[in-house]
């Protein structure tokens, strides 16, 4: 089994090795090149990845609503039987605070616990996250992560959903493995 600090070595030389590369798409760029070999470093099995579906709530699907009758995930990951985590990929997402109208993740996270989802409608930022959100509280999943190639933020449920860690993937490396750690498989055992 390989250690906590060789993985963290693995990962800073997967990130290392993308540190300034053009990414252009999700399905090209974002997923094969940055978050599965992450996900690979820390220690998950990327060949035995699922994206099961997940059905959404009728009330949800409505056409003012979603729009959609199911959601897929990016990454399903299983440990010990479990679902335990989903990850979804994000090319250039538009909620972080440097962009014109940025999400206030803590706002947002009070009306998602409410079972206020009304602002999350129309496609875009808020909508992606409550996607993700929503496919892991029906499949009874307490930890979601959303990254993009600029930024990872990690989310937890214990009874309400919570930031639990938000960092730059391309900066300070000390400041994102602790966030990294928590998508690693050893943190779900």
């Amino acid at each position: 089994m390989t250690s906590l600090a060789d993985r963290e070595i693995t990962v800073r030389e997967r990130i290392n090795s993308v540190r300034g590369r053009v990414f252009t798409s999700e399905d090209h760029d974002v997923r094969p090149h940055l978050i599965t070999p992450i996900l690979d470093g820390l220690g998950w099995d990327v060949t035995t990845l699922a994206s099961p579906r997940t059905t959404l709530r009728t009330d949800l699907c409505a056409p003012d609503r979603w729009n959609q009758r199911y959601t897929i995930r990016d990454y399903i990951l299983h440990c010990a039987g479990r679902e335990v985590l989903h990850v979804e990929a994000k090319l250039r997402w538009e909620g972080w605070e440097d962009v014109p109208k940025p999400i206030d993740v803590e706002d947002y996270l009070d009306r998602i616990n409410l079972d206020d989802w009304s602002d999350t409608y129309p496609n875009g930022p808020k909508k992606d996250l409550a996607l993700v959100i929503y496919g892991a509280s029906a499949r009874g999943v307490n930890r979601v992560a959303l990254m993009d190639e600029r930024r990872l933020l990690v989310l937890d449920r214990e009874v309400t959903w919570k930031v639990k860690g938000q960092a730059d993937v391309f900066g300070d490396f000390e400041l994102l493995w602790p966030v990294l750690r928590l998508l690693a498989p050893q943190s779900f055992a």
